[in-house]
């Protein structure tokens, strides 16, 4: 068989050329391209074998017989097997050696040549289906059909909203009507006649109501019959997906290998992220701008996982109906400005401004508390030991009041309202005093549980540092087996052990926001955006005067490149100053003590204080050096022009699913996740069943004569 197209590496010791992708035409294809290796002269010997492996782009495994060299080539026709998965897909050249029996094998070098696969647009079926490659195409033809199901689904949801406004419209048309008519029935009974007719016109608007009604409930079925569409197609997705995992497992897509021994050399591999060409030391590129078949980690999360996204936010951001594919998009820690002071702000009353500098981010299932202590301690008389699931065992007599062996030291934050449980599994406790389950706020030892009660529902918002149980003398715990689960609202569920992980995030400056616009720093993508600048005076700064409306009195102003003018003279700015309040630069200019930002294209703010009102600086830079020098300096912090943005690596963050709650050691969270198909579809129809029933009562109304208030 002639191929299509041929494709060349040469192998040395040193490695395979060329190292870029190559294409080798189009996904589907059979035999129409031939991938050849040259080899180096030290590569071809009596006693080498010579073979070869390919990994597709859905990681299916192949492997072929021996191969023999035609002079100083070995090659390969690409089978329909190879080629069904598109895509990226790595082909390597095995050179092996046998033993004494034959029958044993050691990989002496391995050459990997990275193949990319254009989509196949058109064309028919194919008649090579077995193995592997049948199964990745039925996995596709299944996965297809889920997307017109749910595409169905959603043209039947178009539907409803359709009918659902067609209801509106018709009731609208007769709530007028039925008034007509109640204004006519008040008439003398000459106008008998005119009622009689809105009368009928009101049957008439009732009658399309129904009408509507009806189309809406035909839809909605639709939308359910979609619906299960839907469902059926992704079982048959999920039962192909588990036809090729049980292959898999049986070993039926992998060939017999022995011993690979001592490692050769090899070819280099990796994949480089970027535009231009490809560095060494790699053997696939992704250019971020262009059109590559291959895909880092990442974007697989956001190109092949569930479609459907959510989003949650606050100082813990509470997910319900997270999909169990794909990584987070997103979980940005959120800046905030804090002014710390009482009384006026003024220059003789300074305030403190902060902003949060976060560490670390959560990712966590619904219990938010993990056994961090990972050996057995004994304190007071009792043995506190960690067991598999997060639970603990606790032995012993308690010999001290007071007693609090601790058994986790990982920060927790607390927000709104909260249930504890104690939930025991085995053995047996005589309490004495006190026996509590503490956590250290910010307000020293609180309560997360009694033992003896074992459920306890508060409301906190805080970072609880540190957890521990405390007990007093005379306490005796026979091998007493529990699990503690602190859970987010007012319901106390079953025990489930702490599942998540906590990202350390790269050393940050401090986040300022003030709730709208925010500084932030996003782990899942490494992304760092500053929206605020701060700055520290200390009397050096290249301060000038500006004019006010009254003859003789000034205002000093700096220039700042990239401070944020306000729209208008009148408009107060978004900047905060530790010693001023924030007014407009219509006030500053009015001679108002306070600082204000410049306005239209200008850069730069002005502060107006009666004490340094004229035409020399001196004096107030020397008041500047004051408070710098007193350790109280004039700080203010003002918005930025436009975004500066700092690339940091980022992070793949795997939620727990479906619940997961994520949080930050200091500031608000922002958090963007695949929804769980399952079950948005039900949240859905419930809306939809929703609507029918409203709409229901609607009509009912109409049609007894009464009023009906107009759907939302």
């Amino acid at each position: 068989m002639t191929a299509i197209r041929t494709i060349e590496y040469t192998a040395s010791p040193s490695g395979v050329m060329p190292i870029a992708p190559q294409d080798a035409g189009v996904r589907g294809e059979h035999k129409a391209t031939n991938v050849v290796f040259n080899l180096d002269a030290s590569l071809i010997k009596p006693e080498y074998k010579y073979r070869f492996e390919y990994v597709d782009g859905f990681s299916g495994f192949d492997t072929t017989e021996f191969v023999q060299p035609v002079g100083s080539t070995v090659s390969i026709l690409l089978p329909v097997e190879w080629t069904a998965g598109g895509g990226c897909g790595t082909l390597r050249l095995c050179i092996v050696a046998l033993d004494s029996q034959s029958n044993e094998e050691q990989t002496i070098y391995t050459f990997p040549a990275s193949l990319l696969f254009a989509e196949r647009e058109t064309g028919g079926e194919c008649n090579y289906k077995k193995g592997l490659s049948a199964l990745i195409d039925s996995a596709g033809k299944a996965t297809d059909a889920a997307n017109e199901a749910a595409e169905s689904a959603n043209a039947a949801a178009d539907k409803v909203d359709e009918a659902v406004s067609s209801a509106n419209a018709a009731t609208a048309n007769a709530n007028r009507a039925a008034a007509s008519a109640d204004a006519s029935a008040a008439t003398a009974s000459a106008a008998a006649g005119g009622a009689q007719e809105a009368k009928e016109a009101a049957d008439t608007a009732a009658s399309g109501a129904n009408t509507a009604a009806e189309q809406a409930r035909t839809a909605a079925a639709s939308a359910n019959t979609a619906a299960g569409t839907a469902s059926t197609a992704a079982s048959n997705a999920n039962a192909v997906a588990d036809a090729v995992q049980a292959k898999l497992d049986a070993g039926e897509l992998k060939g017999e290998k022995g011993d690979t021994g001592p490692q050769g050399p090899q070819g280099v591999s990796g994949v480089y992220v970027g535009g231009g060409e490809m560095p060494e030391g790699y053997t696939v590129q992704v250019d971020p701008t262009g059109d590559m078949l291959c895909y880092t980690a990442g974007e697989s999360d956001s190109r092949y996982a569930n479609v459907l996204t959510g989003a949650a936010s606050g100082p813990v951001a509470a997910l319900e109906d997270v999909s169990p594919t794909g990584a987070l998009r997103r979980a940005a820690v959120l800046g905030a400005t804090a002014e710390t002071g009482e009384g006026d702000k003024s220059p003789d009353n300074p305030y403190t401004l902060a902003g949060v500098q976060p560490t670390k981010v959560t990712v966590c299932g619904k219990n938010l508390l993990p056994v961090t202590r990972s050996t057995p301690v004994t304190q007071g008389g009792i043995t506190l030991t960690p067991l598999e699931n997060g639970l603990l065992k606790l032995s012993g007599t308690c010999t001290a009041n007071n007693n609090c062996p601790v058994f986790c030291t990982q920060p927790v934050r607390l927000d709104g309202t909260l249930t504890a449980t104690v939930q025991v599994q085995s053995g047996t406790a005589e309490f004495v005093g006190y026996n509590l389950v503490q956590y250290n706020g910010d307000i020293g030892g609180l309560t997360l549980v009694n033992m003896k009660t074992k459920e306890h529902h508060f409301q906190r918002t805080c970072m609880a540092s540190g957890f521990n149980i405390r007990m007093d003398a005379g306490t005796v715990f026979n091998d007493y087996v529990f699990g503690i689960q602190l859970e987010k609202g007012d319901t106390a569920t079953p025990y489930e052990p702490y599942t998540g992980q906590t990202i350390t995030l790269p050393a940050l400056e401090p986040l300022y926001g003030d709730g709208t616009v925010n500084d932030e720093y996003d782990a899942a993508t490494g992304v760092e955006t500053r929206r605020w600048g701060r700055l520290v005076f200390d009397g050096t700064e290249a301060w000038a005067v500006s004019a006010t409306g009254t003859a003789g009195k000034y205002r000093v102003s700096l220039s700042i490149e990239d401070i944020l003018p306000t729209a208008t003279f009148s408009q107060a700015s978004s900047c905060r100053c530790s010693h001023y309040a924030t007014i407009s630069a219509d006030n500053t200019y009015h001679l108002q003590v306070g600082i204000s930002a410049n306005y239209g294209t200008s850069h730069g703010i002005f502060i107006y204080d009666d004490a340094y009102d004229v035409q020399d600086v001196t004096g107030w830079k020397a008041y500047l050096a004051a408070q710098y020098a007193a350790g109280t300096p004039v700080t203010v912090v003002y918005q930025l022009d436009a975004p500066a943005v700092t690339q940091h690596d980022p992070a793949r963050i795997l939620p727990p699913a479906p619940v997961c709650r994520v949080f930050a050691d200091a500031g608000g969270v922002d958090v963007g996740y695949n929804r769980d198909i399952n079950i948005a579809f039900e949240q859905q129809q419930a809306e939809y069943i929703a609507q029918i029933k409203a709409l229901d009562a609607r009509i009912a109304k109409l049609e007894t004569g009464q009023p009906a208030e107009p759907m939302t």
